[in-house]
C-alpha cells in the first residue's frame, strides 16, 4: 500500500479542524477516534488542542497523516481559536443532534471558518457531523442533506454518537479522504499554472528574438559599405 508522504503531498500531512457550539462533543469525537472510548468527566477545550493520528484510506489504501486541531466552541474564545484555522485541508464542524439551537449556530461557524481561511469558493471540504444520535434526535436527516450537503456546503453529513463509539471512524474517512483530494486538486492547479507559466516565457522569449533579429538586420542597413580606401560611407543617413 502507498504512504501518503512529504515527497507526494505539499506537507506531508492533512490538518483538520474541528468546530462548533460548546457541548457538542467535539473533543469526545477525536478521544473516541484515537482511544476508542471517551472519558465521562471530559472538561471543555480552552484555546486549541491538536493531537496526531495515521490512518489508512478504505477507498484508495492509502495512509495519511492527520493532525487534528480540537477548538474551543465558547463565544470568548473564538478569536484566539480562528487563527488555528488557516491552512486546513479539511474540516468538520459538528452540532448536537439532541440541541437545535447548535443547529441554527451551524451557519455562523461554517461562516466564520470560510471568512478567516479565504475559501469563498468552498474547495475546503466540511463534513458535518450529528453527533449524539443516542439521544432524542431533534433534527429530521432529510432537513440536513437539504441545507447542507445538497446546497454544497457540506461534503457529506455523517450522524454519530461518540459515547456509543458509532459513525466514528466513518466521520474520519470521509474528512481525511476529502482533505486529501482537495491538497491533490491544489496541487494539480499549481502544476497546471506552472505550465502555462513556462508556455508563456516560452512565447515572449521566442516573440523577443524575432524582434531583435529585425532590428539587427535593420542596423546592418543602415551602416552602409566599406569605399575601397576602408572607410564607411553613409547612405541615407540624417544623423
Amino acid at each position: 500500500m502507498s504512504q501518503f508522504t512529504k515527497g507526494n503531498s505539499q506537507k506531508g500531512f492533512l490538518k483538520i479542524i474541528i468546530i462548533g457550539d460548546s457541548g457538542v462533543g467535539k473533543s469526545s469525537l477525536i478521544e473516541a477516534f484515537n482511544y476508542k472510548k471517551i472519558s465521562k468527566s471530559a472538561k471543555p477545550t480552552i484555546g486549541a488542542e491538536f493531537s496526531k493520528k495515521k490512518l489508512r484510506l478504505n477507498e484508495t489504501g492509502i495512509e495519511v497523516n492527520l493532525q487534528l486541531w480540537d477548538t474551543a466552541g465558547q463565544e470568548r474564545f473564538q478569536s484566539l481559536c480562528t487563527s488555528f484555522y488557516r491552512g486546513s485541508d479539511g474540516c468538520i464542524l459538528v452540532f448536537d443532534i439532541s440541541s437545535a439551537e447548535s443547529y441554527e449556530n451551524l451557519e455562523k461557524w461554517r461562516q466564520i471558518f470560510v471568512q478567516t481561511t479565504g475559501d469563498d469558493s468552498r474547495q475546503i471540504p466540511i463534513v458535518l457531523v450529528g453527533n449524539k444520535v443516542d439521544c432524542v434526535n431533534t433534527i429530521h436527516r432529510d432537513q440536513i442533506m437539504q441545507e447542507w450537503v445538497k446546497t454544497g456546503k457540506a461534503k457529506d453529513y455523517i450522524e454519530a454518537s461518540a459515547l456509543k463509539n458509532v459513525g466514528i471512524e466513518e466521520i474520519f474517512q470521509s474528512v481525511a479522504q476529502n482533505a486529501l483530494d482537495y491538497q491533490n486538486s491544489l496541487k494539480a492547479s499549481i502544476a497546471e499554472g506552472f505550465s502555462h507559466s513556462i508556455i508563456n516565457i516560452r512565447q515572449i522569449t521566442k516573440s523577443g528574438s524575432q524582434v531583435g533579429g529585425a532590428g539587427a538586420a535593420s542596423r546592418v542597413s543602415t551602416v552602409g559599405q566599406r569605399n575601397g580606401a576602408g572607410q564607411r560611407t553613409r547612405q541615407n543617413c540624417q544623423c
